[in-house]
C-alpha cells in the first residue's frame, strides 16, 4: 500500500519533550542545526514571540512551533527571551557554508540520506538557480527559484541520487513547486531503487520499483511515498510521466 501524505514528525533525538507537553499525546523529537540567519530570514512564513519571565522557554517554543502547523524550524534567543519560527526546511545534517551569521536552531525534519548525496539528472531548465543540487543541499525556503527544474524533452525529466553506499530506508518525501503549475510538473511520478549505477539514461527498468505518485500534485504538496517494507539500495531514480510538461521538485528526504 502506497501513501501520499504530509510528513510532520521526526525520527531521532536531540530535544525530547514529555508526552504531556505535546498536542495529542505524541512524542516530539527535535534536532539542533546551524544555519545562516540571512537564509532563514528569507522564509515565506516567519513569526516572533516574546516570552514572559514565568514561562519555560524551550517548552513554550516547541509547543508553539507544533501548534502553528507550518513551522519547521525555530530559534530561541535566551537573552531576549524571544523565539522565532520559520517555515523553511533545514535538515539536521545541513552544512552551512556561510557561518558569519549562523544561529543554532531546532528543526523538526528527520535525519535522512538525501541531504549531501550525489545527484545526476536530465538537462536543467535555462534558469541557472534551478539546479539539481537544490534537491540534496538540505535547505528549502519555498522559493520556486530554489527548486530543481528540468527541460521539457522526454529524455530529460529524471534524476538519480547516489547515497554513496547501500543503505536501508522505507520513506521518500518530495515537495512540489509552490504554485498551481505543480499539477503539470509533478504528474505520474515513479521512484525506483538499485545497487549499481546505470551507464547512461535509457530509462530505469533495471531498477526495482519503490513506489509512485500517480496523481497530479498541488501547490507545495508534500508527497510521502512509502515502501511496503524497508529496502536496501544505493541509487534512487525519479521520473515523471511522459505527459508531464517538465519535472520540477523542490525538496527531497530519504529515511
Amino acid at each position: 500500500m502506497l501513501l501520499y501524505s504530509v510528513w510532520v514528525t521526526t525520527l531521532s533525538v536531540v530535544l525530547l519533550l514529555p508526552l504531556s507537553s505535546v498536542d495529542g499525546g505524541e512524542l516530539r523529537l527535535w534536532h539542533q542545526v546551524l544555519v545562516s540567519l540571512a537564509k532563514v530570514s528569507s522564509s515565506t512564513n516567519i513569526k516572533n514571540i516574546t516570552l514572559s519571565t514565568n514561562s519555560t522557554m524551550v517548552w513554550t517554543c516547541c509547543n508553539t512551533c507544533i501548534k502553528l502547523g507550518w513551522c519547521n524550524l525555530w530559534y530561541p534567543d535566551f537573552s531576549a527571551r524571544t523565539c522565532t519560527f520559520y517555515n523553511t526546511f533545514v535538515m539536521p545534517t545541513y552544512r552551512e557554508t556561510y557561518n558569519d551569521d549562523a544561529i543554532l536552531c531546532y528543526t523538526k525534519r528527520p535525519k535522512d540520506y538525501a541531504t549531501n548525496a550525489n545527484i545526476t539528472a536530465g538537462l536543467q531548465m535555462t534558469i541557472p538557480s534551478k539546479k539539481k543540487e537544490n534537491l540534496v543541499d538540505g535547505i528549502y525556503n519555498f522559493n520556486i527559484l530554489n527548486c530543481f527544474h528540468t527541460d521539457s524533452a522526454e529524455r530529460e525529466k529524471w534524476f538519480v541520487l547516489d547515497l554513496g553506499a547501500v543503505l536501508t530506508f522505507s520513506h521518500i518525501l518530495l515537495v512540489a513547486q509552490p504554485n498551481s503549475s505543480a499539477k503539470r510538473t509533478m504528474y505520474g511520478f515513479k521512484l525506483r531503487v538499485g545497487t549499481s549505477p546505470l551507464e547512461s539514461y535509457t530509462g530505469f527498468s533495471a531498477y526495482d520499483e519503490f513506489g509512485e505518485f500517480p496523481g497530479r500534485a498541488y501547490e507545495s504538496q508534500e508527497i510521502l511515498i512509502q515502501s511496503p517494507k524497508a529496502v536496501s539500495a544505493r541509487f534512487i531514480s525519479g521520473e515523471v510521466s511522459p505527459d508531464a510538461k517538465q519535472l520540477q521538485v523542490c525538496h527531497m528526504e530519504v529515511y
